[in-house]
C-alpha cells in the first residue's frame, strides 16, 4: 500500500510542476495543492505548499520533458492536447502490478502564474489534486 500511495505522490508531483507549462519563467515556483479523494492515505496532508525548480534546459523543450518524467515513473504514450493557454492530458500508468488512469489540465494565466488540476483512478479509488504556482524568483538555492 505504502508503493502505491508513494508511486501516486511522484506522479503528481510531475505532473503538478511547471515542467508542463509552454510559457513560464525558468527558476523556483510556489506551488500550493489541495487533495480530495475516497482514500486519502493515513499522515498524507490534504493541502500543502511545495517548491519546485525549472532550469534553463528543461524549459527548451518543455513537453518532452514532461514524457521523460512520466516515462520514470511508470506512464506510457500519455496523449496531450494543447488549446491556447490550457494544456490537457490522459496517461494510463503501471506499478507494483497496478494500472492508473490519470487525466488532468493545465492552464499558463502569466509566466509567473499557473494552475492545474490532476485526477487520478485506480482500483476504484480517486485522488483529485488541484495546484496553483506562482513563479517565487530566477535562482533555484534557497
Amino acid at each position: 500500500m505504502k508503493k502505491y500511495f508513494f508511486f501516486i505522490t511522484a506522479f503528481i508531483f510531475f505532473l503538478s510542476s511547471p515542467l508542463l507549462a509552454n510559457e513560464v519563467k525558468p527558476g523556483k515556483w510556489s506551488i500550493e495543492q489541495s487533495m480530495k479523494g475516497d482514500q486519502l492515505p493515513p499522515g498524507m496532508p490534504e493541502e500543502k505548499t511545495e517548491t519546485d525548480c525549472l532550469t534553463d534546459q528543461e524549459a527548451t523543450d518543455l513537453e518532452r520533458t514532461l514524457r521523460q518524467n512520466w516515462q520514470r515513473i511508470g506512464c506510457a504514450n500519455p496523449q496531450v492536447d494543447h488549446d491556447g493557454d490550457t494544456m490537457t492530458w490522459n496517461a494510463e500508468c503501471e506499478s507494483s502490478g497496478r494500472t492508473m488512469d490519470a487525466e488532468g489540465s493545465m492552464t499558463v494565466h502569466n509566466k509567473e502564474h499557473y494552475s492545474t488540476t490532476i485526477t487520478t483512478r485506480t482500483n476504484g479509488t480517486t485522488l483529485t489534486i488541484e495546484a496553483d504556482a506562482q513563479w517565487a524568483g530566477s535562482s533555484c538555492e534557497g
